[in-house]
């Protein structure tokens, strides 16, 4: 398959800003691969992915980076404001509005890895989960100690608590444990 898009995916970000991150995170979550760059150029957006089906895609990033914590995230988003490189996040890539789809030049935020469980006060009833946590994961996670967070979308399976965050998701029992924004107390 050949894949084409509508523009260059070397431009806009400077090769320092990908040594920098590279020394953020550790060069092995760091790619500029091609089989990467594609991978997280698109989310389930019904035009990108009708495009997608005939070998074009609306455009690519440059790099893909994959933090562990929060620390890192503030690292990389130093530079990328030093260096003026966009960046688009990335959880499960689950969205059907093209929120996922960079723009060209731009560096992708893979929050995949920051997917653990941190703690759960059983008596405030107040959880606290990584951004790229899986949501079938949480749930799980909190099934095993009693608890439900009540807000289960239909993409829980592949979609994360940062991109129901970013969305506003709700989901089935919205109407009894409200959405996601009445259930989030505060971010790092």
């Amino acid at each position: 398959m050949n894949v084409k898009t509508f523009l260059s995916k070397k431009e806009g970000v400077p090769s320092e800003f990908i040594e920098k991150v590279k020394y953020i995170v550790g060069e092995e979550n760091v790619s500029e691969r091609e089989c990467d760059l594609i991978s997280y150029s698109l989310d389930y957006w019904l035009y990108g992915v009708f495009l997608s089906q005939y070998g074009n895609l609306p455009s690519l990033p440059c790099v893909v980076i994959s933090p562990q914590n929060h620390e890192e995230i503030q690292g990389i988003l130093k530079y990328a404001n030093e260096y003026k490189v966009h960046i688009t996040p990335f959880g499960g890539g689950s969205g059907v509005l093209g929120g996922a789809i960079p723009t060209d030049g731009s560096a992708i935020l893979n929050l995949q890895r920051m997917n653990r469980f941190i703690s759960l006060d059983e008596t405030s009833l107040v959880a606290e989960f990584e951004a790229g946590i899986i949501g079938a994961n949480l749930e799980l996670e909190l099934n095993h100690r009693g608890y439900s967070m009540g807000n289960i979308p239909q993409s829980h399976y592949c979609s994360t608590l940062g991109g129901w965050i970013s969305t506003r998701a709700a989901g089935q029992f919205s109407t009894k444990y409200g959405k996601i924004e009445d259930m989030v107390l505060g971010m790092e």
